[in-house]
Formats: C-alpha cells, sequence, structure tokens
C-alpha cells in the first residue's frame, strides 16, 4: 500500500511538472499575432524557456517565411493582462 501511495505522489508530481512547461504556450494568439505581421508557414516550435521576460506568461518559439519570403524565427510573448510581443532572432 505505501508502495502505491509513492508511485501515485511521483505520478502526479510529474503531471505538474508537464502541465507547468507545457501550459506556458499559446498557439491560436501566437499564429493570428504572426499572421497579422504578414509571416506565412508559420511553424510553432511549443515553449521558449529563455525567449521572453520574466513578466510574461505565455512563451512561444515560431518558425516562419516573412513577408519578403526568407526564412524567420523567434518567439511570441504575452501575459493575461497585455497584448503579445513578437521577438525576432
Amino acid at each position: 500500500m505505501k508502495d502505491a501511495g509513492i508511485l501515485f505522489g511521483a505520478l502526479a508530481f510529474l503531471g505538474l511538472i508537464t502541465v507547468a512547461l507545457h501550459g506556458n504556450v499559446d498557439p491560436a494568439t501566437a499564429r493570428r499575432a504572426l499572421e497579422a505581421q504578414g509571416l506565412t508557414n508559420v511553424r510553432l516550435d511549443g515553449y521558449s524557456f529563455l525567449g521572453c521576460s520574466r513578466g510574461e506568461t505565455y512563451s512561444t518559439s515560431f518558425r516562419a517565411l516573412g513577408a519578403n519570403g526568407k526564412p524567420v524565427s523567434g518567439v511570441v510573448c504575452g501575459g493575461f493582462f497585455k497584448n503579445v510581443t513578437v521577438r525576432y532572432e
């Protein structure tokens, strides 16, 4: 019985870590912001650990084609009470 409790606790902890790391991505908002800037072939790559400042909630990395047809990459940052910022690499 004790082993089952430890296993359940470990699984719960791993679940929380997964949600914390992947819950900070806002793909719909990121895609809208990038397409509004004229980017095409947008590919969202997931959470960007160091792409945004501390006060921003969402951090979604991307690759796309710019308005001139050249490849661009960067991160879309945002928060609950603010708009998004697109940061290019």
